[in-house]
């Protein structure tokens, strides 16, 4: 067997614990004087190199001595270990001593429990104090390395240094501090001074004074510490109405229990940071969470009724079960999952994500809701986004509203300033006002309308009851219901729409058989595209007026221009192939490119430039003003053409080129014809004429008015109507008989 000692070297309790009876088979050797037994597992041991035991002789001095088995002679053969001279046999060494060659020898009557700064193997050196028991490490001056177990333990250490206490009252007013540790009873039993303190367990850090990097583990914990820093407390009652605050943890039943003055907050179970006071820094993970904090500030609270019902506010944030659970008087909240927003009450800057996100919001302010029922029926509005699963799901009372994603706008109520983007977008919105939508089924079937905008998909899908339409894309304004103001911009735009008003369509399909037509512009693409049921239209571009049916104020400006509009009304049609076979006419105008290109059929033709009239059909009162111009036959009329390659003619007048022409020959005003050609290049010269002032003296002018139209020779092509001719203006002139 051995003297067993710790991984230190030192001799421990359990070592010197059982001092009994002698075993069996040992009585011949003891005496009946009782034995030190082996206990624990070694780490060191004092081993003789025969058999035999060690005998406490009680007699004075008290002495531990070696027996052999065989011999009641003290031994004096010894294998020389550490500081233990070989053949030393143990003698008396006075209490409270130690020596290099003298070991674990007290004076008479000293119970063993009673060994104070024992160092087995050192030096002897006072700072590697240990001591077991009564006042333990009584007064040590000057301290160092002390451990000290049981009834007054460090009691009153002095000077300090790595102090560890175990009991009773441990670190009984320990001074003066440095890295201390208690463990039991009143433990760090009204610390002087203080310094690295834990304390695990009855009164803990009861009162500690004053402060520094405390810990303290179960009973009464940080019970009321004085003066506070680095608090950490861990169950029971936890940092129990500690004073004065700052760096405060506490993990269990009590938590902050009531701290007092707090600062930087952590809290993790039971009752978390039941009702603290006062705030700053808060978090609370679990059981009751924020337990009705007080006051609050920099809140944070993690589980089962998280914030429930925080009181006074702060920055929130409570993630989980009750989330913000009937919270009172708010500030900056934000909720994370299960019941989120749980009724808060009241309101301010709101963030919720997840189930029922803002689940009953009372009263409003700044919300966003991100998830699950999103902005679960909040009330009362303000400044709304709500992002996925039902989104803005039947808000009540809104106000600002944004919507992205699944049922986004879900019959949202009380409207406002409306944007939803996604899926069922604006899903049939209750009641509306500044609507944007974007995508999927956008402002799907709108109720009721208002400044509506709608991007993609099946955009204005159905919208009712209209007002401000634009949609743009996909099948844009999709068959609108009830119209006003449309713009549809692209894919299927004004698809069929119903029932329009001031229209305008630009791209795709564009008008796309617009119906009931209105103001109309259509730019782009198929344009016009069989508008019906025509009214005011403009089209600029590619099929431009496509086959526009029914007609009214037509203008078109490019690529087929009036392709083929049915039926006419007061055409205007700028480019490419311009009036491009135009039916059924009216006021046409045609302006470049092919102008009137082939017109059919006729009325008030005017064209200007490139292929000008060409050979217009059929006719009517033609005028052409530039180019190749032509015409002169497929209906004639009356035609006016001034110059370029020209043709023309009918009741003419035409100035110009191919043949540097001025023919004039408008019957209107007296019939016969006028024409002029002045280049002597096309004349026959014959000499000078004698006629001079006296030919033109012969000349009688007269003074006339002209006759009705019903009085002129039949052979006369006539003007329409008996008002073309002014019969009341009497004007100066001459005989045509007289002059040829």
């Amino acid at each position: 067997m051995g003297l067993r000692l710790n991984a230190l070297g030192k001799m421990t309790a359990a070592v010197l614990k059982t001092l009994m009876a002698p075993q069996v088979g040992r009585e011949d050797v003891c005496d009946s004087i009782g034995y030190v037994e082996n206990s624990g597992t070694p780490v060191g041991s004092l081993v003789p190199d025969f058999d035999g035991q060690w005998c406490a002789d009680i007699s004075n001095p008290l002495s531990l001595i070696w027996y052999r088995s065989h011999g009641h002679a003290a031994n004096t053969d010894w294998t020389g270990m550490g500081d233990f001279g070989t053949g030393t046999v143990f003698d008396t060494v006075s209490a409270g001593t130690v020596t290099a060659s003298k070991a674990l020898v007290v004076d008479a009557n000293k119970d063993l429990t009673n060994l104070r700064q024992l160092n087995v193997l050192g030096t002897g050196e006072v700072a590697t104090n240990q001591a077991l028991g009564s006042t333990a490490l009584d007064a040590n001056t000057t301290g160092a390395r002390n451990t000290a177990v049981g009834i007054g333990a460090l009691s009153a250490n002095t000077v300090g240094t790595d102090n560890v206490g175990v009991g009773w009252d441990a670190g009984l007013v320990l001074t003066t501090g440095v890295g201390n540790t208690a463990i039991g009873s009143a433990a760090l039993d009204a610390t002087t001074i203080g310094n690295d303190n834990t304390a695990v367990g009855f009164g803990a850090l009861g009162a500690n004074t004053t402060g520094d990097d405390n810990v303290a583990v179960g009973k009464d914990a940080l019970l009321t510490a004085t003066v506070g820093t680095g608090n950490v407390a861990i169950g029971a009652t936890s940092l129990d109405a500690l004073t004065t605050g700052t760096n405060n943890t506490a993990v269990g039943f009590n938590a902050l229990g009531a701290a007092t003055t707090a600062v930087n907050n952590t809290a993790v179970g039971k009752d978390a940071l039941k009702t603290m006071t006062i705030g700053t820094g808060n978090v609370a993970v679990g059981n009751t969470a924020a337990d009705a904090l007080t006051t609050g500030t920099n809140n944070t609270a993690v589980g089962l009724d998280a914030l429930g019902a925080e009181t006074t506010g702060g920055s929130n944030v409570a993630v989980g079960k009750g989330a913000l659970l009937v919270q009172v008087a708010a500030t900056g909240n934000t909720a994370v999952g299960t019941t989120a927003m749980d009724a808060n009450t009241t309101g301010a800057n709101n963030v919720a994500v997840g189930l029922d996100a803002l689940g009953g919001n009372t009263i409003g302010a700044s919300n966003v809701g991100v998830g699950a029922n999103a902005l679960k029926a909040n009330t009362t509005g303000d400044n709304n986004t709500a992002v996925g699963k039902d989104a803005l799901l039947t808000a009540t009372v809104a106000t600002g509203n944004t919507a992205v994603g699944t049922a986004a706008g879900d019959a949202l109520t009380t409207g406002v300033n409306n944007t939803a983007i996604g899926l069922d977008a604006l899903g049939a919105a209750t009641v509306g006002i500044n609507n944007v939508a974007v995508g999927q089924a956008a402002l799907a079937a709108l109720t009721t309308g208002n400044d509506n905008v709608a991007v993609g998909e099946q955009a204005g899908d159905a919208l009712t009851t209209g007002i401000d339409n634009i949609a743009i894309g996909s099948n844009a304004l999709g068959a609108c219901t009830i119209g006003t103001d449309n713009v549809a911009i692209g894919d299927d735009a004004l698809l069929a729409t119903t029932t329009g008003i001031n229209n305008v369509a630009i791209g795709g399909d564009a008008l796309t058989a617009n119906t009931i037509g209105i103001d109309n512009v259509a730019i782009g693409k198929t344009a016009l595209d069989a508008n019906t049921t025509g009214v005011e239209n403009v089209a600029i571009g590619t099929d431009a007026l496509g086959a526009n049916t029914i007609g009214d104020g037509n203008v078109a400006i490019g690529d087929d221009a009036l392709l083929v509009n049915t039926t006419g009304a007061s055409n205007v049609a700028v480019g490419r192939d311009a009036l491009k076979a135009n039916t059924i006419a009216t006021g046409n105008t045609g302006i470049g490119t092919g102008a009137l290109s082939a017109v059919t059929t006729g009325i008030n033709n005017t064209a200007i430039g490139t292929n000008a009239g060409t050979v217009l059909t059929t006719g009517v009162d033609n005028v052409f003003l530039g180019n190749n111009i032509a015409s002169a036959a497929a209906g004639t009329g009356d035609q006016f053409v001034i110059g370029y390659d020209v043709t023309g003619i009918a009741d003419t007048f035409i100035v110009g080129t191919a043949g540097d022409n001025v023919n004039i020959d408008w019957k209107v005003g007296g019939g016969g014809s006028w024409t002029v050609v002045s280049d002597v290049r096309g004349k026959d010269v014959h000499g000078t004429s004698e006629l001079g002032l006296d030919f033109i003296n012969r000349i009688n002018p007269i003074e006339y008015s002209m006759k009705p139209v019903s009085e002129w020779p039949e052979e006369w092509d006539r003007p329409k109507g008996e008002d073309a001719i002014d019969t009341s203006k009497v004007v100066i002139g001459v005989s045509a008989q007289e002059v040829k």
